[in-house]
């Protein structure tokens, strides 16, 4: 279920996937080197354990968060093919036109593509 600045998603086990319970919730932050951007929280259950995973991206690289939950859901024993994006597609559609909304960001606008690497 999606509303501004959040996201909880269920799935039971199948195949090789545990079962997930899992909150997304995002606000807009500062961090003291990389400016303005926006502040992650991932928490909730992926298969019999608990995660809690804070991180967070500069304005120019905060559409990048399904590589970070990706990374954070693999660690954590998510098979990682297809990713997050694959089971939460309509969602990941409205967060990302969220966390747009959120810094201002706009269509064609440059990124610094450091923060990829």
């Amino acid at each position: 279920m999606f509303r501004p600045g959040h996201l909880h998603r269920s799935l039971i086990a199948e195949g090789d996937r545990p079962a997930l319970a899992l909150t997304f919730e995002y606000t807009l932050g500062h961090d003291e080197r990389q400016g303005e951007g926006v502040d992650f929280v991932l928490f909730g259950t992926l298969g019999t354990q608990t995660l809690n995973e804070r991180f967070f991206l500069p304005r120019d690289s905060a559409f990048n968060f399904a590589h970070e939950v990706n990374l954070i859901l693999t660690k954590h024993g998510l098979p990682s093919r297809g990713g997050p994006v694959m089971f939460f597609h309509d969602e990941y559609d409205q967060v990302f036109a969220d966390v747009r909304r959120l810094v201002h960001g706009e269509a064609g606008e440059a990124v610094d593509l450091r923060e990829f690497e």
